[in-house]
């Protein structure tokens, strides 16, 4: 007799999921956007020993910030943030910088499509403010590492 129960306790846990994973392909450009920044956090997490660490340390803490606000816009797609790509180690710091201003300025315009569901719209705009902040950082990032090769 306990078998019912607990199946049906499990079902009422594992519908929410469901439900919000089928909402998953009504947002592509929130899916994707996550994709980016979970890469672009990556990249910016490797460790390095130049005077642009402060500066990249700001732009996860934003890019963080616009994940979340991501997920509250529309779906959390239940990635962690280790869900992304192998990243190379043998690519230079600077390189990487441009990867992550790539993937950023990609985010950038996934967040800014159009969006119908009026409820989402702080979310979104929080998330755009978040990754304009990110990309500052990581401009910042990048003209420290230039005054600095300047300096050499």
């Amino acid at each position: 007799m306990r078998y019912p129960l607990l199946a049906l306790g499990a079902m009422a846990l594992v519908a929410p999921v469901m439900a919000s994973a089928q909402t998953a392909p009504d947002h592509p450009h929130y899916t994707k956007a996550l994709t980016d920044l979970r890469l672009a956090r990556a990249l910016l997490m490797v460790p390095d020993d130049t005077g642009a660490k402060k500066f990249a340390a700001t732009a996860v803490s934003d890019i963080d910030q616009a994940m979340a606000e991501i997920k509250h816009a529309s779906i959390d797609d239940g990635k962690s943030l280790d869900d992304h790509p192998p990243i190379d180690a043998n690519v230079s710091h600077r390189d990487r910088l441009h990867e992550v201003q790539a993937l950023i300025e990609s985010a950038s315009r996934d967040l800014n499509a159009e969006e119908d569901d009026k409820k989402a719209l702080g979310w979104r705009a929080k998330a755009i403010k978040d990754v304009a902040d990110a990309h500052a950082f990581v401009l910042a990032a990048e003209n420290n590492e230039k005054d600095v090769k300047k300096k050499s």
